[in-house]
């Protein structure tokens, strides 16, 4: 293994984990027991986690990764998401004037729950998948401090993305999920 020959420790920064084993893709895979084996295989000392991607809110799921976490090599994150349109078209950009929160999306008080519940270090965010949260849940975010792990890739239009949190000051990084081509010039 990496540690063990090299020194290396390996930290997974994408993993996912679904708590409803009825919507988890393919065999085994979001399952808490396989994940950590495999890590184990691979030489990995500790995973990022998070829910997949769904359409309703994320509280139940966040609150599910965050048991599954406990007494394994896991790192639980919050998965957010908003109803503003991460894309820079002129039409998201006039639906984004009109955009509301609604009942499944992270509200400011969510934040502030995630931030001070000890199960979770940070927050992830896949705009391509769930939108950009509005001006109230950015301030929030800004205000707990926390790391914030802005998922860009297929499907992500990461300037305008990066552009919308450049005015913040809150911790973020940016992840590039594998697979995704990118030109070089």
């Amino acid at each position: 293994m990496l540690e063990l020959e090299h020194g290396f420790r390996v930290v997974d920064v994408h993993a996912s984990l679904e708590p409803a084993a009825g919507r988890r893709r393919g065999e085994g895979l979001g399952d808490p027991e396989r994940l950590e084996r495999e890590m184990h295989q691979a030489g990995v000392v500790r995973a990022l986690v998070s829910p997949g991607g769904r359409d309703t809110a994320y509280l139940k799921a966040n609150n599910a990764v965050a048991r599954m976490s406990v007494e394994r090599p896991f790192v639980a994150v919050a998965r957010i998401n908003g109803a503003r349109d991460p894309s820079d078209t002129p039409v998201a950009r006039l639906r984004n004037l009109t955009a509301r929160r609604t009942d499944h999306h992270t509200t400011p008080a969510d934040i502030e729950q995630y931030a001070y519940d000890d199960r979770f270090v940070g927050f992830k965010l896949h705009p391509a998948r769930d939108g950009l949260p509005d001006e109230e849940v950015l301030a929030q975010l800004e205000a707990v401090g926390l790391p914030t792990v802005v998922h860009g890739g297929r499907g992500s239009r990461r300037r305008p993305s990066r552009r919308r949190f450049s005015s913040t000051t809150f911790p973020s990084s940016w992840l590039t999920s594998a697979g995704t081509r990118s030109s070089a010039t």
